[in-house]
């Protein structure tokens, strides 16, 4: 459970990075 919204914020965070 906790493991999924971690790798959604981090999804997140790489595309926010991106600037896409």
């Amino acid at each position: 459970m906790n493991k999924d919204r971690q790798i959604v914020s981090e999804l997140h965070n790489f595309f926010t990075e991106s600037g896409c």
